[in-house]
């Protein structure tokens, strides 16, 4: 089977990007709009992006920032945007990327803004992960 060169161009070229994100990738621009979502804007519009990869165990900076927050989005596939000073995103990113403990004692402050999921077991315990014996509880806004 052939295919003609510039049909297999603009099939390929408009295939290749969705295919992307079909196997769970969002372009960089999409995940820092999420991300900013996590916190109000004078907060968020200065704050660095970072992409945490939990199986990989890194994070990647997407956007340098200028005011001690970092923003993400839990990568639990809840995709809840996160936003934390530089306190709450140490114990943010060892949680994700699999660290024993956090690499600090001092508290943050963090914001979720968009609400999130954090999962319980049937004596209210809150763990970080899913398993058979936890259930979801969704986190909801509440205005001010």
């Amino acid at each position: 089977m052939s295919c003609n060169p510039a049909l297999c161009s603009a099939l390929f070229g408009a295939l290749l990007p969705s295919l992307g994100c079909a196997q769970g990738g969002t372009s960089n621009a999409q995940f820092i709009k999420l991300a900013e979502s996590g916190a109000p804007p004078a907060i968020s519009a200065k704050a660095a992006i970072a992409r945490i990869d939990p199986q990989k165990k890194t994070v990647t900076e997407l956007r340098a920032g200028s005011n001690g927050f970092t923003c993400s989005v839990l990568p639990d596939g809840t995709d809840a945007p996160y936003c934390g000073d530089k306190h709450a995103w140490a114990w943010f990113a060892a949680a994700f990327t699999g660290q024993p403990k956090p690499p600090n004692t001092e508290p943050g402050v963090s914001y979720m803004m968009q609400g999130g999921v954090h999962y319980e077991t049937a004596n209210g315990d809150i763990v970080m992960e899913k398993a058979a014996n936890t259930k979801d509880v969704k986190e909801r806004r509440t205005g001010c």
